[in-house]
């Protein structure tokens, strides 16, 4: 697992090779985690964890870009 800023995994949403799911609803999550996935990276600032990149199972790749009940949910 890798470590990055919050700023490098913006950036990779940005350029388009991770989606962003921050905001997409808890069953989307869901099913993210009944097919399989592994965090690859995460971002870390002064209150604990704000980010993170996931590689799924399908072969797509997911980031969470804000600290929120969401990014504790995955990772």
């Amino acid at each position: 697992m890798e470590t990055l800023t919050k700023k490098e995994i913006k950036r990779l949403v940005k350029n388009g090779a991770y989606i962003d799911i921050t905001n997409e609803k808890y069953s989307t999550l869901e099913l993210i985690r009944k097919s399989g996935y592994e965090v690859i990276g995460k971002s870390y600032g002064k209150y604990g964890m704000t980010g993170c990149l996931i590689k799924c199972r399908d072969g797509n790749y997911y980031a969470i870009t804000e600290r929120n009940g969401k990014l504790f949910y995955i990772a």
